[in-house]
Formats: C-alpha cells, sequence, structure tokens
C-alpha cells in the first residue's frame, strides 16, 4: 500500500470546532496542529486516508518548488564564492603591491640621504676651496701690486687755533695832576 506524507502546518487547536482537522480525517483533531515545528505524518492511503488534495501531485509541485529554491541558493551560493575567491584575489596582489611599494620607499629615503650627505660635503668641499683659492689670488696680487692703504673712516683735523693772547699794555701809575690813586 502506498503511504501518503502530508505536512502538519500549526494551526490554533479549537477542541470545539470539527473543521480544524477536516484534512486529516484519519487522525485524531488533536495529532497535528499544536505540534510546532510541524512534523511529516504518514498514514496508509487505504480506508478513509487522508484528502485527495495532498495526493502525489501536490507534493511533486512542493518538491519542484523546493528543487527551484535549492537551485537558486546554489547559484547564489556558487556566486558568491566566486566572487570572494576574486575579492581574496585582488586583496592577495593589493597587499604585494604595498609590500613592493614599500621596500621602494626604503630604497628612495636611503639614496636621498647618501645624495644630502653627498650635498652636504661638496658644499663643505667648495667652501674651504674657494677660501683657499681666494688667499692665494690675494697674496699674488699683493705682490705684484700692493694695495693701497685706504684712508680711515674719520681724520681728525685740529681748528686753527687763535694766536697767544699779547701782553697787556703798560700802564702809568701816576695820574696826571701829581697824585696817585687811592688803593
Amino acid at each position: 500500500m502506498a503511504a501518503a506524507y502530508i505536512l502538519a502546518t500549526r494551526r490554533p487547536v479549537n477542541a470545539n470546532r470539527e473543521d480544524n482537522h477536516a484534512i486529516c480525517s484519519g487522525c485524531s483533531k488533536y495529532d497535528h496542529w499544536s505540534e510546532y515545528p510541524p512534523r511529516w505524518h504518514q498514514q496508509s492511503s487505504g480506508g478513509g486516508g487522508h484528502s485527495s488534495r495532498w495526493d502525489n501531485t501536490r507534493l511533486d509541485d512542493v518538491k519542484a518548488k523546493l528543487d527551484l529554491i535549492n537551485q537558486s541558493i546554489q547559484t547564489v551560493n556558487t556566486t558568491l564564492n566566486w566572487g570572494f575567491g576574486q575579492l581574496i584575489t585582488i586583496g592577495n596582489y593589493t597587499n604585494q603591491a604595498l609590500f613592493e611599494n614599500a621596500q621602494q620607499n626604503d630604497t628612495i629615503i636611503c639614496i636621498l640621504e647618501h645624495i644630502s650627505q653627498n650635498t652636504c660635503e661638496l658644499v663643505n668641499e667648495a667652501h674651504t676651496q674657494t677660501g683657499q683659492r681666494e688667499e692665494v689670488l690675494r697674496k699674488q696680487i699683493e705682490e705684484c701690486c700692493p694695495p693701497e692703504v685706504p684712508p680711515p673712516p674719520c681724520t681728525y683735523a685740529p681748528c686753527p687755533a687763535p694766536g697767544p693772547l699779547a701782553q697787556p699794555p703798560k700802564l702809568d701809575p701816576k695820574q696826571p695832576g701829581g697824585s696817585r690813586p687811592p688803593r
């Protein structure tokens, strides 16, 4: 005898209503409706079995829909796995490029430090050589043509002084008229 499987759905149990259990006429009205989650119920299709709404055609429809859902889930899963794989590949390449860039930056910094050090040494050497060359040239010029001694910035020139004061004139100690002035 073929067995029919039905999915018992959750419905509220109402002991006062007989139509709560209309699909499963061979079972007690309390067998399926209060179960959560619902369970598959097997019952023989002979003698007052389940309603014809739950025959193989309905089950085939449900199975076909479940197969479509499974196929959609597999497609999404495949797409996600492919996408994550692509992201991981790009991420690995980015990490590798970043590492390479960091190494190149270290090399560039080292080269710039060498250039800086060499430039500083060249400036110091040029300054020393220029000073030495100036000294040699100055001595040669002074041997050939001694430089004029430049005048001092300030030269003192005294103001002309008046000549010495002459002796005071001599006075006659006598007064005219023969007397001397009182003292």
